[in-house]
């Protein structure tokens, strides 16, 4: 009983932070892609990475057609050469990351950037 009651003190508390944060609160339509890609890259990994604040960045190239036949992460580029998306895939099906890395600081299999003057946000999807 108490281990229950602590268990949903703990589950209030934490959507209450989920809902309160600033990511929570802020407008989709205000996050609007800077850009459309100009550009694809397609990688095997990622390097290890200890912080979501560390740069994205892809090791081992590939080029598209090896890409299509195996787990890859897919890198779409700005006009100034930034990542604004960032997805791990099977072809052209995104893949839970859970399983295929540990080196992806987080578990989803796409991210966004989004970039605005002196600041960077990123928008995770599963």
């Amino acid at each position: 009983m108490v281990k229950n009651l602590h268990r949903a003190a703990f589950c209030l508390i934490a959507g209450a932070l989920v809902v309160s944060s600033p990511v929570a609160l802020a407008q989709p339509e205000k996050l609007k892609v800077s850009e459309e890609a100009v550009s694809t890259a397609y990688f095997t990994a990622l390097p290890f990475r200890e912080s979501p604040f560390a740069d994205l960045r892809g090791v081992h190239p590939i080029m598209r057609a090896k890409a299509m036949a195996q787990n890859h992460f897919r890198f779409e580029y700005d006009g100034e050469g930034r990542p604004i998306r960032v997805t791990f895939l099977l072809g052209d099906t995104p893949r839970p990351l859970n399983d295929h890395t540990d080196n992806f600081f987080f578990q989803t299999p796409r991210v966004d950037i989004f970039y605005e003057e002196g600041r960077e946000t990123r928008r995770f999807f599963d």
